[in-house]
Order: structure tokens, then sequence, then C-alpha cells
């Protein structure tokens, strides 16, 4: 909330508050990337809202023919993790 205030050249003065906080987690660096999918296992996960019965076989076929050792866990393995279950599910 903000208070107005006459300050002493008689323009109003204003207090507010800071809207950002201080850092609650540190940084830190990030793990480092992976050069090549052949012998890595993908896990697909699908809320069910955007079209994943035709994004996912295109996408799936797509890097089996560029990383022929890459394995695959389907979304229908998982089922819809959104909700409440999410955590359980994932």
């Amino acid at each position: 909330m903000m208070a107005s205030r006459a300050s002493g050249a008689g323009q109003p003065r204003y207090d507010v508050m800071w809207p950002l906080s201080r850092k609650a987690v540190q940084p830190r660096a990030a793990a480092p990337r992976v050069r090549d999918l052949n012998g890595i296992t993908i896990g697909e996960l699908w809320d069910v809202i955007f079209r994943g019965e035709t994004i996912y076989p295109l996408l799936r076929n797509y890097l089996k023919s560029r990383y022929p050792g890459a394995r695959f866990v389907e979304h229908s393995e998982f089922g819809n993790f959104y909700g409440p279950r999410e955590a359980a599910v994932v």
C-alpha cells in the first residue's frame, strides 16, 4: 500500500514496497547435455490436451530414424499424468 506525504519541496512523496524478494534457491550448474540418444530410454508424458496421439508417433519415428538405439516408454504406459496423481505417476 502506498501512502502519500508532502515532501519538503511541496511534491508528494510515496512509500512503496519492493515487489521482489531474496532468492530462496541458490543457482547451480545444469547437468551436462546428452550428446547422443542411442542407448537412452525416452519416457513420453502427455497431459491429454494437445494432439499427442498425432505428435508422439511422428516424433518417435523421427527419433528412431536418427537414433536407432533409442528406446521409448510410450505415454500409454503412464496414462494421463496431469492432476492430483502427477507426482505418483512421474
